[in-house]
């Protein structure tokens, strides 16, 4: 558990559009995604203290956020770098020559 003084909190500017985002749905639990994707711009990526913060926010429980969080690859679970580069790795891309970018970026890391 996290001290107060460590606590993520929105900002001003945050805290006034996920206010918007609720009056767009019908239910809070339906505007989970798009505050976790709000939650991710505001602190850079989803932090256990950032997923506490969401769902004492939103009021739900903490292993519904964390499940959802957890399940998209959307959401980073952990701090990215300035570059992000993801690889399709289904048939279609494989047949376009994904192994061979894939094989680059291993080279030049």
């Amino acid at each position: 558990m996290t001290t107060d003084a460590a606590r993520p909190r929105f900002s001003a500017a945050a805290l006034a559009e996920y206010e918007a985002l609720l009056a767009r749905y019908p239910t809070r639990r339906a505007a989970l995604m798009p505050t976790l994707w709000l939650a991710q711009r505001e602190f850079g990526w989803l932090s256990l203290p950032v997923l506490e913060y969401v769902a004492e926010l939103m009021e739900l429980p903490l292993a519904w956020v964390t499940s959802v969080a957890s399940f998209y690859t959307m959401y980073w679970k952990e701090p990215k770098g300035r570059w992000h580069i993801q690889l399709c790795r289904n048939l279609p891309c494989a047949l376009r020559g994904a192994g061979a970018i894939q094989v680059a970026v291993a080279r030049s890391s």
